[in-house]
């Protein structure tokens, strides 16, 4: 309610998860934003999986985004882990849009030549 009257709340990570739901729900998107950046500064090997999960589950683009360079960036340690390949295969596509996306921009740089 505090944010709903302010616009500004403390957020914990322990409720961040709970908080983030709540948000989806009623559509308060800047409450989302701030629950997607807490959730984010808690991304590990052991819950980028879960925290995917629960990015696709309440659409929450930004700790998607995080949790997908999170996965780039230890692709090695998390390739060998049991149980992270679905979720490498998962996000392969979502890569490929992105790259698909960014390449295929129009360079204003090139169109002053």
């Amino acid at each position: 309610m505090r944010f709903i009257y302010t616009g500004s709340v403390e957020i914990t990570l322990d409720i961040a998860q709970d908080l983030l739901r709540a948000a989806d729900q009623y559509l308060l998107e800047g409450l989302k934003r701030l629950c997607e950046y807490t959730i984010a500064q808690d991304i590990s090997l052991e819950n980028v999986s879960s925290m995917y999960e629960l990015s696709e589950a309440f659409h929450a683009i930004s700790l998607r985004h995080t949790c997908i360079l999170f996965i780039l960036e230890q692709f090695s340690k998390l390739s060998s882990r049991p149980g992270h390949s679905h979720l490498i295969q998962r996000i392969i596509p979502e890569i490929r849009t992105y790259f698909a996306k960014a390449l295929t921009k129009p360079n204003p740089h090139n169109s002053r030549l």
